[in-house]
């Protein structure tokens, strides 16, 4: 088996398989009409090739949907995550707060926190079914009023139009 590991790309993955490159064709053939490149979309392939063919279980998607429209980075995760075996994990890495509306487990959100006046471990985690209880509970609602307190300050930049 190959392994890859790249974190300046934001992804790890794990490739081989005789009948791999008919499960990556078939997914590049999905996504080849967005507006991701040409190389994260041969990445997102074999990942999901590799989900599909229960090469490892452990999965790490970091940010590789920045530029696409929203609605092709849920059905991406839509298809990451049918392509999971059973005790798989997948690590989803997202900016994009219409994936909370996607109907997912509250549990399986967990939120990073960066306060840097916390020298010691400036960096928190918060899960989102330790704040929400009640199944009505909105989660897009929640962090669109920073309940979980993660929402990037943004002091320093007003300060630059005093300047």
């Amino acid at each position: 088996m190959i392994v890859t590991n790249n974190p300046m790309r934001g992804m790890t993955h794990a490739i081989e398989h005789k009948d791999e490159p008919k499960v990556e064709e078939t997914v590049v053939k999905e996504i080849e009409t967005t507006h991701i490149s040409a190389e994260s979309m041969t990445e997102i392939a074999k990942m999901v090739s590799s989900m599909k063919h229960a090469q490892c279980s452990l999965y790490y998607c970091d940010e590789k949907f920045s530029f696409i429209h929203t609605d092709l980075e849920k059905a991406i995760l839509s298809l990451m995550i049918d392509s999971l075996q059973p005790n798989d994990q997948l690590f989803f890495t997202t900016h994009n707060t219409d994936i909370l509306n996607m109907n997912l487990p509250k549990h399986s959100f967990t939120f990073l926190c960066k306060d840097i006046s916390h020298t010691e471990s400036p960096v928190s985690c918060i899960s989102a079914s330790t704040l929400l209880k009640r199944n009505t509970d909105s989660l897009k609602n929640a962090v669109d009023n920073d309940m979980f307190a993660c929402a990037p300050a943004v002091d320093l930049i007003y300060e630059i139009a005093s300047l």
